[in-house]
């Protein structure tokens, strides 16, 4: 019995020491896992998250494509703000009369859409608002069209975030203020104006974009590209 317990302390004593290497293999991959994390949440810190390329056309893009085709563009807008649509008929047949479908392609265009905000005259004047209470003076799109900022979305309108966000080219029919950065619309009847953001560039990461919002860069007083956010 002597002989068969010495062979069994070896045998021990030799399974002590294959574990001893395993477990300090496995400590020194613990600690270097824990220095790692450690290491990276340092870096998070003091440099911020990864940034996002933003893959939406350059604002220059967008700019060279207004100015090379300016002349259709401003004939879709004209069309799309003086069109009185007879009785019992929709704004949007405008899109489809004469020549309109051509000058869409050859404006390289996809659609004219009506945004906010709608340019009453004296814009800025809280009487004036006050005066057009309820007098229905945008009543139907024959009075609004003409007053309505217009976005232009152009045929290739590549996009960022599966559409989340996305730019186009907009018009607003007056010449809006614009002060410290911010383009301050028109006031409404209780003396309330809405405001968005100005940069000198869009060519930005979208997160400089609050959700639901837009931010503009303005290429002339009244011709602007626009970039925007939804909530998602």
């Amino acid at each position: 019995m002597g002989e068969i317990d010495m062979i069994k302390e070896i045998i021990q004593s030799a399974e002590s020491k294959r574990k001893r290497p395993r477990m300090l293999r496995w400590g020194i991959n613990l600690v270097l896992s824990v220095l790692g994390i450690l290491v990276i949440y340092t870096l998070l810190l003091l440099t911020g998250p990864p940034r996002r390329i933003n893959t939406l056309a350059p604002d220059e893009e967008l700019i060279a494509h207004f100015y090379a085709h300016r002349a259709d563009i401003e004939e879709l807008v004209h069309r799309y703000r003086s069109y009185v649509p007879p009785p019992g008929a929709q704004h949007g047949e405008w899109r489809k009369l004469g020549d309109t479908p051509e000058l869409f392609k050859r404006a390289g265009v996809k659609r004219l859409k009506y945004i906010g905000p709608t340019w009453l005259p004296d814009p800025y004047s809280l009487e004036a608002r006050q005066r057009d209470k309820g007098k229905g003076i945008v009543a139907g799109w024959s009075a609004a069209a003409k007053y309505h900022t217009v976005a232009i979305v152009p045929l290739d309108s590549r996009s960022f975030y599966h559409n989340v966000v996305w730019k186009d080219l907009v018009f607003m029919p007056v010449a809006p203020r614009i002060a410290d950065g911010v383009l301050v619309g028109p006031i409404d009847h209780l003396g309330r104006h809405s405001h968005q953001r100005v940069f000198p560039t869009l060519n930005n990461e979208p997160p400089d974009v609050e959700r639901d919002t837009c931010a503009y860069r303005q290429i002339e007083p009244q011709w602007f590209v626009r970039m925007c956010r939804t909530l998602y």
